[in-house]
């Protein structure tokens, strides 16, 4: 064979390799990478679903810890200021204040105050809770630093109540007094 057709034959030989090279990447590597960057595609779109699902769940975390928080909030003011009169736990908590101060509690005499200017149509039509009070009228005997103690134990109780009138009388017994107190304790009425 001669140097010419050595050339040529080469020539035709790399230019076959060349072609069948450009066939192989034409029929199996192109579609491939085309394949490749459709799951590279699929990937991202996931993770970022992934992310926003996970931000998602951590604000409903959030929104149910708050809500958890909110309830707890309702549940000490419904505690601080009842729903209904509620004669039973008002005559209790000052009975056990009284004998917590030290104080002995001759009486108690519970009612309902009437606010001036309510009809009873006008609190039928409000949808929002109004104020209410019930008073209570007590006669104790004790100590003056146990009265004081007594005071303090009211102001500072879980149920809303404070102090309207006092009146201070000497007891028969030298250290004790007769105490004439009158505590208004609140509950919201619709």
């Amino acid at each position: 064979m001669k140097d010419s057709s050595k050339r040529l034959f080469g020539l035709l030989a790399s230019l076959a390799l060349l072609a069948g090279s450009f066939f192989v990447f034409v029929s199996f590597i192109r579609p491939e990478y085309a394949r490749i960057n459709q799951l590279r595609g699929d990937l991202a779109s996931k993770e970022e679903t992934y992310e926003n699902q996970s931000k998602i769940i951590d604000e409903v975390k959030s929104l149910l810890e708050q809500y958890e928080s909110i309830s707890g909030l309702r549940e000490a003011v419904s505690r601080a200021i009842p729903n209904e009169e509620d004669y039973a736990t008002a005559i209790n908590q000052i009975g056990s204040l009284a004998r917590v101060s030290g104080l002995f509690l001759e009486s108690i005499e519970p009612h309902l105050v009437t606010p001036k200017g309510t009809t009873s149509l006008s609190t039928q039509t409000s949808s929002l809770p109004v104020l209410r009070t019930l008073q209570m009228n007590l006669k104790l005997v004790g100590p003056y630093d146990a009265f004081k103690t007594f005071l303090e134990r009211i102001e500072t109780n879980i149920r809303v109540m404070d102090t309207a009138s006092i009146t201070i009388l000497p007891s028969a017994s030298a250290n004790n007094y007769a105490y004439t107190v009158v505590v208004k304790a609140y509950y919201q009425s619709l």
